[in-house]
């Protein structure tokens, strides 16, 4: 058992490096959004991602090492506790640079509108072409 528990504890403190990196794709992220440097931002939430399913992968081998063995080192279970708190502020974070990309997408498309309300009124002043036939007749005097 206390190698099933040491590869635990191993494998916790590995997770806690990847939320390291999180926490840098995380600061990444909302220094993009707010730049404007949204072309490198589907790259940054991609690696999120990958992180994000070896924590959950992570969160699976602490809860099947819990049930097989209830008496888990205290070592493990401190591991757990700091990738839990990491995890709450990181997500934190994240859902305010999140929240700041909605509201970016929001004020775009407003714009968006205001471009094509404007655009619809311009062609409201603009004459009409009649079909073949010339607006200005061409006379010598």
């Amino acid at each position: 058992m206390k190698n099933a528990d040491e590869k635990l504890e191993q494998r916790l403190e590995q997770e806690l490096v990847r939320l390291q990196n999180l926490g840098s794709l995380v600061e990444l992220q909302a220094s993009l959004i707010e730049s404007g440097e949204l072309e490198r931002l589907p790259r940054v939430l991609e690696r999120k991602d990958r992180i994000i399913a070896r924590l959950q992968e992570a969160r699976a081998q602490y809860e099947s090492a819990l049930h097989d063995s209830p008496g888990l080192t205290a070592r493990a279970r401190q591991l757990w506790e700091e990738l839990g708190q990491r995890i709450r502020e990181h997500s934190a974070r994240d859902r305010v640079s999140l929240d700041r990309a909605v509201e970016i997408r929001q004020e775009l498309a407003r714009k968006l509108r205001q471009v094509k309300a404007g655009k619809k009124m311009l062609l409201g002043y603009a004459p009409v072409a009649t079909k073949g036939k010339a607006r200005f007749k061409d006379i010598k005097t």
